[in-house]
């Protein structure tokens, strides 16, 4: 909870974009946010043995490796996608071509993609909470 708390904190004490300060920002802003993250997943783990829920054995474990699984999937193709633009961004310069329509061209299909792996996200989320609320309703 106090990583959290910290993370607003932190984000409200922003520097600018080209502060020399920001890369510190950013790498203790990500920081902060992925122990809070890893933090949450273990507390997750930890809540699915006790005994007032009385889940499933195997079921529970399961489908939370699987919704861990999915979370880290979606992370891993948005990195690799955000990877992929700044190269092709990288290969812009190098070649010293200064065209708009095409720059503007690769974030739209950026943006584009970005709003498909949501979607795609979300209808996994939703699909692992009626997994949750069924193995919860089972008992």
């Amino acid at each position: 909870m106090a990583l959290a708390v910290l993370q607003t904190l932190l984000a409200a004490f922003r520097p600018p974009l080209h502060d020399p300060r920001r890369q510190m920002f950013n790498w203790t802003h990500w920081s902060m946010g992925t122990a809070a993250r890893i933090i949450a997943v273990a507390a997750i783990f930890l809540g699915m043995d006790l005994p007032g829920l009385n889940l499933p054995d195997p079921w529970k474990t399961y489908a939370m490796i699987g919704f861990v699984a999915w979370h880290v999937g979606t992370e891993i193709v948005l990195e690799i996608h955000a990877y992929r633009l700044s190269r092709k961004e990288e290969i812009l310069d190098d070649v010293r071509i200064q065209i708009l329509q095409s720059f503007t061209a690769a974030e739209a299909e950026g943006h584009a993609f970005k709003k498909a792996v949501l979607v795609i996200y979300v209808c996994g989320n939703v699909t692992f909470l009626i997994i949750f609320l069924s193995a919860i309703n089972h008992l």
